[in-house]
């Protein structure tokens, strides 16, 4: 695509070079730029990327914000704006043409606080299990099929979020599912795509680094609702969280409430869960429904994946799937990589991993834990939690842990620059008296070995925070490190 044609009537103007030059590729990280490609510079909250474009003697041209600037190696075409980050949705839309990819596909995004990974992938194995090929962009990567892509957000950036999306058309995509994250929302990295089904889970405290109130955290959430959503478009709400209640939802959208909670005051369609029936491996439930009442079996653990599938029940059904399809399908679902992923011990024992690192999720999953054991066995917790993000929640989740847990073990999760001793006293300040067993250990995997060690045949050790991630950060080295892997050392070692 010529450079001309790529910014035609947009705010810009060029200030160097011919603006007849075809462009390869669009990207605004200076380490993804290839031969050919327009890069546009802008300044964020923690740099400016203006200062790379002197060593970009590879771009075919770029976009900035400042001008005159040091052009060093660089000898492309240069165009100016005012503000780069408005052209990029445009400039990422005319590039990879997504305007046309997404009109053919059906667009599922999931916001919340906790559950989102869980839920896309719940939608990507039913769609798939019915004869769609469905797509998920999220935070344990971007795959369709057997297509894969590495992420290191949650939700990625305009730029690449355009480029997945028609990366996976392009493979044969009738769906995506993907993870809307609220700094994703409020930094309008999903601008220029519009959702077909929106699903909001709950929401509870985290990110108040970034967001200060509840308040303000919420807003963004809502903003996928409010702002992104197709008129007429599903939306999916749970109705047993106080904050989702409050959602406004415009006349033309279908709303479906979905939780055990039988809130009459509360407008749109009703999904009821009754009669739920869990352990470890196996949840029960029936749903009453506008579409009839049916039975669940599911091999999932835990009564919010029950929600999670009465979410994918009621989002599958109101876009015109059958109900009785949609009930078989949901006996097939898996859980998630690090997402209460269970490993049974050689002594009979359980050792679960889960993403769990906010007060909200670490209650839940304990919760259910807690209700799953016999009475002569106990529920041992291990947690911490991330350096330069959130305080409050620290004591609050250290408080948790002693309530539902009969032994606990505080230890680091990701430090970053925070001295992980630190970390771990003030999470340890939220305990109360207690004559159960507590365990500092600022070792992660000697933390782990050690409750691992301690277990008998009927106990259950829930390791929280990390889930999936391959990855421990201290300080500014991003270390390799995996909750599995240090389980399946631990059965290596016993086994031996």
């Amino acid at each position: 695509m010529l450079v001309n044609d790529l910014l035609k009537n947009l705010p810009v103007k060029i200030v160097k070079g011919n603006g007849d030059i075809e462009v390869t590729d669009i990207a605004d990280d200076s380490r993804n730029v290839s031969e050919g490609a327009l890069f546009i510079a802008s300044k964020g909250e923690r740099f400016d990327s203006h200062k790379f474009i002197k060593d970009l003697s590879q771009a075919a041209c770029v976009l900035l914000e400042d001008w005159p600037i040091e052009l060093g190696s660089f000898r492309g075409a240069v165009y100016q704006t005012k503000n780069t980050s408005l052209l990029k949705p445009e400039l990422a839309s005319r590039f990879f043409s997504t305007k046309e990819a997404r009109q053919a596909l059906t667009v599922w995004a999931v916001t919340g606080t906790n559950g989102k990974t869980s839920l896309t992938h719940y939608l990507e194995s039913a769609l798939n299990n019915m004869g769609r090929s469905c797509g998920v962009i999220g935070t344990v990567g971007h795959r369709l099929k057997a297509h894969s892509w590495p992420t290191e957000l949650t939700t990625p950036g305009v730029i690449d979020f355009h480029r997945r999306i028609f990366q996976m058309k392009k493979l044969g995509a009738t769906d995506l599912a993907f993870e809307a994250s609220s700094h994703a929302l409020v930094q309008k990295r999903i601008e220029g795509v519009f959702v077909n089904t929106a699903v909001f889970t709950n929401l509870t405290l985290d990110h108040l680094d970034y967001h200060k109130t509840m308040q303000t955290y919420f807003e963004a959430k809502e903003r996928l609702i409010s702002q992104y959503l197709v008129q007429g478009g599903v939306v999916i709400l749970n109705s047993d969280d106080e904050w989702v209640r409050k959602v406004k939802c415009d006349n033309s959208q279908k709303v479906y409430w979905v939780g055990s909670t039988n809130n009459e005051r509360l407008t749109g369609q009703k999904i009821q869960i009754e009669d739920m029936r869990c352990r470890i491996g196996e949840t029960t439930f029936s749903l009453e429904s506008p579409w009839g009442s049916h039975q669940i079996k599911t091999t999932l653990t835990g009564a919010f994946n029950a929600w999670n599938a009465a979410a994918v029940f009621a989002g599958l059904c109101a876009n015109g799937f059958s109900a009785k399809e949609v009930a078989s399908v949901l006996g097939s679902l898996s859980s998630v990589k690090g997402r209460m992923e269970t490993v049974e011990l050689p002594n009979g024992a359980h050792a679960i991993i889960d993403f769990a690192h906010s007060p909200d999720a670490l209650e839940k999953v304990l919760n259910s834990l807690s209700q799953l054991k016999r009475s002569s066995s106990k529920l041992v917790a291990l947690f911490g939690c991330g350096g330069d993000r959130d305080r409050s929640k620290r004591p609050i989740m250290a408080k948790i842990a002693e309530r539902f847990a009969d032994e606990v073990w505080i230890t680091s999760d990701n430090p970053r620059t925070e001295d992980p001793d630190a970390i771990i006293k003030e999470i340890a300040s939220g305990l109360p008296k207690t004559d159960k067993p507590i365990f500092n250990e600022v070792d992660r995997a000697k933390a782990i070995s050690k409750a691992l060690h301690r277990l008998s045949e009927g106990d259950t050790l829930l390791i929280a925070g990390k889930g999936h991630e391959e990855y421990q950060i201290i300080g500014s080295q991003r270390l390799n490190f995996s909750d599995r892997k240090e389980v399946d050392k631990f059965l290596a070692q016993t086994s031996s």
